[in-house]
């Protein structure tokens, strides 16, 4: 008699579900049997995506946020050791005179804060502790998204219709599992300069007890509130 074991692990499978599976066969008739084992090994999957492009425009030495997100889309951790996961920043044109800068938002309030900063290109690393939902993790975790804030100032001289591209890349490095690092991801964010623009901007804060005070700092992510509660607007022109 001839058998065929089909074993498919599941979606969201990485390198340690790797496993035994131990078959047996006996017979009820002489109490005979046998048994064998094969080894399934769930290889490792690496991947990034980085989305998505935008577009946007400010008065000559103002600044803009552009938002973007961030997914493994592997099975492995990446951005656990040092080094292993960077980020760099280049202008088309390069004399622009446009400066860029990259933030990792950690709490997901959409706003650039100070500490969010990220000073070391090189090692986005530093940025991913304690990071993920519903349980924090060091490193991008496999299906983990972060949000990526990139603030453009254009400078203060620039005229109408002067143009800036900025080119956020983010590379992975070295060996996981023994699985070489994916291609570099890449988003490109494009400034106009137009003078006499106006802007609105809307921000948002809860007021569980409807005081008229705000629970936390205003931003731009989804809240929730409970019948009876409030939430604040704020409208910035």
């Amino acid at each position: 008699a001839y058998f065929c074991a089909k074993v498919t692990p599941s979606t969201d499978a990485t390198p340690a579900n790797s496993q035994d599976i131990v078959f047996t066969i006996n017979s009820p008739a002489t109490g005979l049997t046998d048994k064998m084992k094969d080894r399934l090994v769930v290889e490792a999957v690496r991947g990034l995506s980085f989305l998505a492009d935008q577009q946007g425009q400010v008065a000559p030495g103002g600044t803009i946020v552009y938002k973007h997100t961030l997914t493994n889309n592997g099975n492995v951790v990446e951005g656990l050791v040092d080094g292993t996961l960077s980020v760099s920043i280049t202008h088309d044109p390069a004399t622009s005179g446009f400066v860029t800068s990259v933030y990792v938002d950690k709490d997901n309030d959409g706003v650039a804060d100070p500490e969010e900063l990220v000073t070391d290109l090189q090692n986005l690393n530093k940025w991913l502790t304690a990071t993920g939902v519903p349980v924090p993790a060091d490193g991008l975790s496999p299906n983990e998204s972060i949000n990526i804030l990139v603030k453009v100032e254009a400078p203060s001289n620039a005229t109408a219709g002067q143009a800036d591209l900025s080119i956020i890349t983010v590379t992975p490095t070295g060996d996981l599992n023994g699985t070489v690092a994916p291609t570099a991801v890449t988003v490109t964010d494009k400034t106009t300069v137009n003078i006499g623009q106006v802007r609105l901007e809307k921000l948002q804060a809860l007021d569980a007890d409807c005081n008229g005070a705000e629970e936390g700092n205003f931003g731009t992510s989804t809240l929730q509130a409970k019948p009876g509660a409030c939430i604040i607007y704020q409208i910035k022109a």
